[in-house]
């Protein structure tokens, strides 16, 4: 399986669930098994444990991706999550300078829960795509910021406490058609996973393998420029966007081939614009 990794992110959310920071398309879910430790090694105490939630912070991550059961990293990532107080949240991804600059550039997903908006903002086309959201589709998002999470104790993380949670995704018929995950809660942070390991199946073959560890957290507001879309970017529909990347910079990590991608997301961003 050869991984490529792509940099231009036009999803709304529909197809891109960053607050379970795990990443499916929109038809991805068919069904969620949660398999309970106690249930194959003994009785073991679970709990669902309510606490007061900080309500925002910033978390670092960086996520290594295995091919199959390869022990040598094929890929690594950094992402930061950024929570808002409001309940808004941005995922963040991180590259190096296209121009060969030392300088880190980001791209930005953010689900604006007040502005009812998912925007996202890709600074190798200078574009902005943005996905007007329903009141119901606001109020769902904002349910996807828990405060209760259920597991099992598993000590602290980074200072946080955290639950031990295993869950499994089937999707029969699919090119991958299992995911196990296994998470690392932290209830003071909206159940935001300190750690995540996940595996990916394909006719019973482990076919890739991910780990996410969090590198710092921060309590407090996020820096205002996360939430803010450039005054001098371009709005465009996600193929537009691929492709204007793609014409500037053919042979960087961000945007080879990147005009390749699905038109899906033209779809629902002219669904959702269509919606206003």
């Amino acid at each position: 399986m050869k991984l490529r990794l792509a940099a231009i992110s036009s999803a709304p959310v529909e197809r891109l669930k960053v607050w379970g920071f795990f990443m499916f398309s929109k038809h991805a879910v068919a069904a969620v098994v949660l398999v309970s430790f106690g249930g194959v090694f003994g009785f073991r105490w679970w709990q669902v444990r309510s606490t007061t939630p900080a309500d925002s912070f910033t978390a670092t991550q960086v996520e290594a991706i295995y091919e199959g059961e390869d022990p040598i990293v094929a890929l690594t990532r950094t992402t930061t999550v950024a929570v808002r107080g409001d309940g808004s949240y941005a995922a963040l991804g991180h590259f190096t300078d296209p121009s060969g600059g030392v300088k880190t550039w980001v791209t930005r997903g953010i689900t604006d829960l007040t502005a009812r908006e998912f925007v996202s903002i890709d600074p190798f086309s200078e574009s902005v795509s943005t996905y007007p959201m329903s009141p119901q589709q606001a109020a769902h998002e904002s349910r996807m910021v828990q405060s209760t999470c259920s597991g099992e104790s598993a000590g602290t993380v980074l200072g946080f406490d955290v639950l031990l949670k295993e869950a499994t995704v089937n999707e029969p018929g699919q090119r991958v058609d299992r995911i196990v995950t296994t998470s690392w809660l932290a209830p003071k942070l909206h159940c935001f996973p300190l750690r995540s390991e996940s595996v990916f199946y394909a006719k019973g073959l482990v076919t890739q393998r991910t780990i996410k560890t969090v590198l710092s957290v921060r309590v407090g507001e996020p820096p205002g420029w996360v939430f803010e879309r450039p005054s001098n970017y371009v709005e465009r529909a996600p193929s537009e966007a691929r492709r204007e990347a793609e014409r500037r910079y053919p042979n960087h990590e961000c945007c080879k081939h990147a005009s390749a991608g699905t038109d899906e997301d033209d779809e629902v961003y002219k669904e959702r614009r269509s919606q206003k």
